[in-house]
């Protein structure tokens, strides 16, 4: 938390990006998740019992976070990535589960972070730290199991 969070509260001041730039920041973050939902998705079709329970949380938290992402875009004028380029077909659960989904937290994680550190409108801000912090979940989940 910087200074000027500290000192303003719920308020902001400065400059902050553009519309069009929040557009081209938030997109790339959304495709990534997209593609992490197909393999949640698939994750969710092999484990059984309190994984299985808790993978389809995780599932259902990731298709919320993507909504909030892809309102913040609509809400800026933009079209949001939609994941039509996907085959969703071409996301099985073979192999290493656990990898394969920590590999994907972390393409997120490498999207999300620099934009946790950019001056984005106060709603998406707080829309990145909720985003943030649903991420910080998985992993930890992740991190459990694997």
């Amino acid at each position: 938390m910087g200074i000027k969070e500290l000192l303003l509260k719920q308020g902001w001041a400065g400059r902050t990006i553009s519309r069009a730039e929040t557009i081209d920041h938030v997109n790339p973050i959304i495709r990534t998740m997209t593609v992490a939902m197909h393999h949640w998705g698939a994750a969710t079709t092999t484990l059984d019992g309190e994984a299985g329970r808790s993978a389809r949380e995780a599932l259902k938290t990731l298709r919320m976070d993507i909504g909030k992402l892809c309102e913040t875009v609509f809400s800026c004028g933009g079209v949001a990535y939609n994941g039509t380029d996907l085959e969703p077909e071409t996301f099985t659960a073979d192999g290493d589960i656990w990898k394969t989904l920590a590999d994907q937290e972390a393409a997120i994680a490498e999207h999300l972070k620099p934009q946790l550190k950019i001056e984005h409108h106060m709603r998406t801000r707080a829309i990145l730290a909720a985003v943030a912090a649903n991420h910080e979940e998985r992993v930890k989940f992740i991190r459990s199991r694997g």
